[in-house]
């Protein structure tokens, strides 16, 4: 595969990239994965509401990051997508916790933005460090 040539391009394969993430987040949580994940580290509503859409929000922006410089901006907004994603995954999964999803999207999608701005800086530390 080649590697995008445009800002542009770059910007929409890392969108589409975070939304399949979360889409697949909210697949493995109506498995069941996510459930085994929180049995096994404990803690579960800290890591269902703080370390998911944390860990979400880090790993799309730093892998981005790692690619091409993003803008400070992108850093905060790029979490977004894929989060939302998993918001919409985990909500089309169990439509029992409607009323859940709706009142946490909030503060998962603030986590993310915050884990996107450490992934970012982390991201472009790294990328220099190897320039």
């Amino acid at each position: 595969m080649t590697a995008p040539s445009t800002r542009g391009e770059r910007w929409r394969r890392t969108l589409v990239t975070g939304w399949l993430v979360g889409i697949a987040f909210g697949i493995a949580d109506r498995l069941g994965v996510v459930a085994i994940l929180v049995f096994v580290l404990g803690k579960g509503l800290i890591v269902a509401i703080v370390a998911i859409p944390f860990g979400l929000g880090f790993l799309t922006v730093f892998v981005a990051e790692k690619d091409h410089e993003l803008k400070l901006g992108d850093w905060f907004l790029l979490p977004l997508a894929p989060t939302a994603a998993a918001i919409v995954g985990v909500w089309m999964a169990l439509v029992e916790r409607a009323i859940r999803t709706i009142v946490y999207a909030p503060i998962c999608l603030l986590l993310a933005s915050v884990g996107g701005g450490i992934g970012g800086l982390a991201g472009r530390v790294l990328r220099t460090r190897r320039s």
